[in-house]
Order: structure tokens, then sequence, then C-alpha cells
């Protein structure tokens, strides 16, 4: 079962980016230079709780 407070991730192919909220922050957004390994062509960005809602709502057009 995934916790309310781990890492979300959402990925917006056509940017190349990958987009990470967490309520509980630091130290889980650690992780994130783990995953900037596992991919290296992809930008990597932390979202607002607001701004990851819209980014899983279609309402950010990042193009």
């Amino acid at each position: 079962m995934v916790s309310e407070k781990s890492m979300q991730t959402f990925v917006d192919n056509d940017s190349k980016t990958i987009w990470y909220y967490s309520e509980s922050g630091f130290p889980t957004y650690m992780a994130i230079s783990h995953y900037r390994k596992q991919n290296p062509a992809y930008k990597h960005s932390i979202a607002s709780k607001k701004y990851f809602e819209m980014l899983q709502k279609g309402e950010i057009n990042n193009k």
C-alpha cells in the first residue's frame, strides 16, 4: 500500500520532465538524485501541491 505521504511522480514525455510531489518533503526529496541517474535525459523538478494537481488534471501545458 502506498502512503499518502510518499512521493508521487508525473511524467511529461513531451517536455521530457519528471515532476515530483511529496507532502513530507525532506528527506523524501533526497531520492530524486537516484532517479536522475536512472533518467538522465529528463529534467527533474519538484512541484507544489497545487501545481502537481494541475499537472494531473492536464491544466498545465509545458510545451
